[in-house]
């Protein structure tokens, strides 16, 4: 009677094992396990053990005992969120200690069965607390214990306290340290998830961020299952055995058998032995990422598909050239949020081995059968990869400092010992548990001396094809898809989640004034004050961690802090007032920072990468940023850039520079524009420290607006992208408008919107080749070239590609041609106000085709080449890179080591050219090196300077400059010098540079 009414209490957990259990109601065995009344009148159990007759528990005081129990363990229990208990027994203890923690969860081991129904029938357990167990296992032939309790400690991420009743140690020795063992190696696999988590967890969520814009618009892989469904694929991992399989593959590829899937560097492999994989599969975080597809990527080639993780480094998404379908992993906690999906509807749980995930795809698209080749998880003749296989200068040998410090064994396919490591083996067991537990796919292992895998038996590729790959299954155009635009609900997502931003700058006020209010109570006796604050705290830090923004990009970083937080906030409550109050403010402060230094981050790359990307097809308005090179500052600006860290890999620290406005705190400072359109919006970073009286001059009509925001303050990062002042209706003609700080407060300016169907422009610029004149500017378009050649240029006056930036060197983009000098004899003498890495272009002027030089100094990739020599007074010089005097002529700007840079700790010094013949300039452009870290580039340019030509006698001072301090990063700053005579050799002599200490450093320079 007890056993069907307590079964069905748990009916759902118990599921799994229930015939299990009802066959040991017939088992011979189970009469050796009696329900006994004990004196309190509650059961015991009775067990007949060889020969003797034992009690499970007290056979006078089950409950007494419990007591006991729950005291003994109190210290290990108290600063965990979970109990695991091993050894259910009647479940007396189990009811006595979760009675004293109602707030914590539970998980029931028990590995004899019998014992298990015994518990079922003892009594009634509708006070039983089931409603505190979150899982059950008990002995199975399905399910091993260790791996019930791998997953369970990477679900509980090791923050669990285990119990064992006393009596099992004593009855079930073996039992008990068979799941010690397990237990242990459980948490091995916890430790190293976790160190995981702690190094890529910031990294994980940056890539799901930046990774948006792509897997919006492209296929989940799921959606091409059609193409899959009951074929064979084979995985094609780099493993050493790969290179004995080559031939096979290659048949199997030419004859269509089944698709080939290439994970990590096995596309090294198959490409260089003329293999095209039907896809290529990528899911590592890390930055490095990209190398892996180094020579796909150089290649050109757009014929190969390539499945990712949604979590995977984004460079590697930015740069790859071919199809791309996605997968979300489950460490993503940002894609569903604008899929508009539960955070737990992913597609693959995350793996120590790209394998694993690509077998878990394989699932997904429902192939009849998985091959793997190259799986080794071991070594091979003294490899780690297979031949032909090469990283930078490793070519995939075991090196004994690091895949071969610490070699452990294992049995191969043939059952023979081979050596492999730790890494290797985790790999391994991740497979073996997959397989363990989704025994219903079929997977088939062909690597030749590679380690056996359970669950996948070893079969040479040679007799797959033989017998399992009979005839044509590949459809090679699978991959043929349109691009996806953003979803109507995409756009929903986008607005809730801005809105949750703004929200989240009054809960950190809200939170810190709370708890700076609390601190100056804690030595009173208002009670009922205190109270009252830590409950409005607590609502408070309620909703700040149910905040949409918190749960998508800020949880998952800080999850580690977060439970520390609780566990400190927990054991204060013991404390008396003013140490219970200083422990709760200063923890939750510092959480409270930890908290704002991730989301001063993660706004800045949701605002100023994502969203704008996202909104930019579906939006109402047409928008420029403040570097788009279509506005004209006066007076002291400087682009206002954040950096951050962005992956730590042992002593390397990658670093992110954005830059995020241009900036001003000189009253004066002035922007100003022109635009054709109805309707003007400014958008800038607010905040209480920013400026209150700011004047715009909109047809010479004055309005003033403000950037202030007395909400935003103690330390809190400024509001961006804020809509400052806007105004509508406005005739559909051209406009002019200037901007003016009024006093010495600062201006973040972020750019403008205007009405999808306008245009905006320079103040200087002209839209006819007739207008232009000295200091005037004209926008043109260049094709996608990518030799350094004479080029046209294209939709002269118009605006072809929206937006211009002044950094970037692509092709295929709008830029400035600007005016800078007219010879007596009517020639003209142009500059570009961004880098395009070319030296000519064709300009049609009056129907006459006319080429202008934009740069009479060849492409130098070294100091010397048969069209010049550059040269320069000192260089540095860092391990493997120098910054060498051609590197200021490479036409690059891009990358810190694309500049020159004097000797460190010199300041001053000189950088020339030398033309193979007598030249004439009359114009000189330099920009400054690219930002990196902290280090502020602009403080390396020069400030004080001579332009000097070489007589051959004497230096010729042919230009000078004084005080030269307004450089703005990445943005050209061009000099014009009145000079008639052709000098062979120039040269530019730097006096002072704008600050740094170490060094002067110049990006780029351009003469014409």
């Amino acid at each position: 009677m007890n056993f069907k009414e307590n079964a069905k209490r748990i009916e759902t957990k118990l599921q799994p094992f229930i015939q299990q259990l009802e066959q040991q109601l017939g088992n011979v065995d189970f009469q050796n396990y009696l329900l006994v009344d004990t004196r309190m009148g509650v059961p015991t159990l009775e067990i007949e053990q060889e020969g003797k007759n034992v009690f499970l528990h007290s056979k006078y005081n089950p409950i007494q005992e419990s007591e006991k129990v729950a005291k003994d363990y109190e210290n290990s229990i108290a600063d965990k969120e979970h109990i695991i208990f091993f050894g259910v027994g009647l479940g007396y203890h189990i009811e006595e200690i979760m009675s004293q923690y109602p707030e914590k969860k539970f998980t029931l081991i028990e590995t004899n069965p019998t014992i298990f129904v015994r518990f079922l029938e003892s009594r009634s357990l509708n006070k039983f607390p089931f409603n505190q167990m979150s899982s059950l296992y008990i002995h199975s032939e399905e399910v091993s214990l260790g791996n019930f309790l791998t997953l369970l400690s990477l679900q509980l991420k090791g923050n669990a306290s285990v119990v064992v009743f006393p009596a099992y140690e004593r009855l079930f020795e073996k039992e008990v340290n068979q799941f010690y063992k397990d237990y242990r190696e459980a948490l091995k696999v916890i430790q190293s998830s976790v160190v995981a988590t702690g190094a890529f967890g910031k990294r994980w969520v940056l890539n799901s961020l930046m990774n948006v814009p792509t897997t919006l618009s492209t296929q989940n892989i799921k959606e091409k299952a059609i193409y899959f469904r009951g074929k064979p694929v084979i995985i094609v991992s780099a493993g050493p055995s790969l290179y004995e399989d080559l031939s096979q593959l290659k048949h199997i590829k030419d004859n269509g058998l089944a698709y080939l899937f290439a994970v990590g560097s096995a596309n090294k492999a198959l490409l260089s032995y003329d293999i095209t994989p039907d896809a290529v599969l990528t899911y590592d975080p890390q930055p490095r990422n990209v190398k892996v597809f180094k020579e796909l990527i150089a290649s050109g080639r757009t014929d190969i598909p390539m499945i990712y993780g949604t979590s995977v480094g984004f460079e590697t998404i930015e740069v790859y050239q071919g199809p791309k379908f996605h997968l979300v992993n489950s460490s993503d906690s940002v894609t569903n949020y604008y899929l508009n999906k539960q955070a737990n509807e992913y597609d693959v749980y995350d793996s120590t081995t790209i394998a694993l995930i690509a077998i878990q795809v394989a699932e997904l698209l429902e192939a009849e059968i998985i091959l793997l080749a190259g799986q080794n998880l071991a070594f091979k003749e003294n490899r780690y990869y297979a031949e032909g296989i090469e990283h930078g200068q490793w070519k995939g040998q075991v090196r004994e400092d690091k895949e071969g410090q610490v070699i452990q064994t294992t049995k191969d396919v043939y059952g023979n010992l081979i050596d492999t490591n730790a890494s290797l083996i985790n790999m391994k067991k991740d497979i073996e548990f997959h397989l363990e537990m989704n025994s219903q796919i079929q997977v088939i292992n062909t690597t030749k001396g590679g380690a056996a895998i359970k669950g996948a038996p070893f079969e040479p590729i040679e007799q797959v094809i033989k017998e399992r790959l009979k005839s044509a299954k590949v459809n090679e155009n699978w991959f043929v898809s349109e691009q996806k635009d953003p979803t109507d609900n995409t756009v929903k997502q986008v607005l809730k989640l801005e809105l949750s931003i703004d929200k989240m700058y009054a809960l950190f006020d809200a939170c810190r004034t709370i708890l700076q209010r609390l601190d100056g109570l804690k030595r009173t006796d208002k009670a009922q004050k205190i109270n009252k604050l830590f409950i409005d705290f607590d609502k408070q830090f309620d909703r700040l961690i149910k905040n949409d923004f918190y749960s998508c990009f800020i949880a998952s970083i800080l999850q580690r802090e977060f439970e520390q937080l609780n566990k400190t906030i927990r054991k204060s409550y013991v404390e008396e007032q003013v140490k219970k109050i200083d422990i709760i403010t200063s923890s939750n402060m510092l959480y409270l920072r930890m908290v704002q230094e991730t989301f001063s981050e993660m706004v800045v790359h949701v605002k100023e990468t994502m969203h704008p990307k996202l909104l930019e097809q579906s939006t109402d308005w047409k928008v420029y940023k403040h570097n788009d090179g279509v506005f004209h500052y006066e007076g002291d600006w400087e682009c206002e850039t954040m950096t951050f860290d962005d992956f730590s890999s042992g002593k390397a620290i990658r670093e992110i520079n954005k830059t995020i406005s241009t900036m001003s705190k000189t009253s004066a400072s002035k922007v100003s524009f022109r635009f054709q359109g109805t309707k003007l919006q400014l958008l800038a970073a607010t905040h209480a420290d920013f400026a209150s009286k700011i004047k715009i001059t909109i047809d010479g009509i004055e309005r003033m607006f403000t950037t202030k925001n007395r909400q935003i303050k103690n330390g809190t990062p400024p509001n961006l992208h804020q809509t400052v002042f806007e105004i509508n209706a406005l005739s559909n003609t051209i406009h002019d408008v200037s901007i003016v700080l009024t006093t010495d407060e600062k201006i973040a300016f972020q750019g403008i919107k205007i009405n999808p169907d306008g245009r905006i422009y320079h103040v200087d610029e002209v839209t006819s080749v007739d207008e232009l004149e000295v200091g005037k500017r004209i926008r043109c378009h260049i094709p996608n070239v990518v030799n350094d050649e004479m080029v046209p240029i294209i939709n002269i006056g118009e605006e072809t590609v929206h937006p211009m930036s002044f950094q970037t060197t692509f092709r295929n983009t709008d830029f400035f041609l600007i005016k800078v000098f007219e010879e007596h004899s009517g020639n003209s003498k142009f500059v570009c106000n961004k880098n395009l890495g070319i030296s000519q272009v064709d300009l049609m002027i009056n129907q006459v085709r006319k080429r202008i030089t934009l740069n009479v100094i060849p492409l130098m990739e070294a100091n010397e080449s048969a069209n010049g020599r550059a040269s320069c007074s000192s260089y540095h010089v860092n391990h493997n890179n120098c910054w060498s005097a051609n590197k200021a002529f490479n036409k690059k700007t891009t990358g810190l080591v694309n500049a020159w840079a004097t000797e460190k700790g010199i300041t001053h010094g000189w950088i020339g050219f030398e033309f193979t013949s007598p030249t004439i300039l009359n114009s000189y452009t330099m920009v400054n090196q690219e930002r990196y870290g902290n280090v502020d580039t602009l403080k390396r340019m020069p400030k004080d300077w001579v332009f000097q030509g070489w007589n051959g006698e004497n230096w010729i001072v042919l230009d000078e400059r004084t005080e030269v301090t307004d450089w703005i990063n990445n943005r050209k700053k061009h000099f014009t010098i009145s000079n008639e005579i052709a000098y062979k050799e120039y040269r530019i002599s730097i006096s002072s540079n704008n600050g740094d200490p170490e060094f002067l450093a110049i990006g780029e320079i351009e003469m014409f």
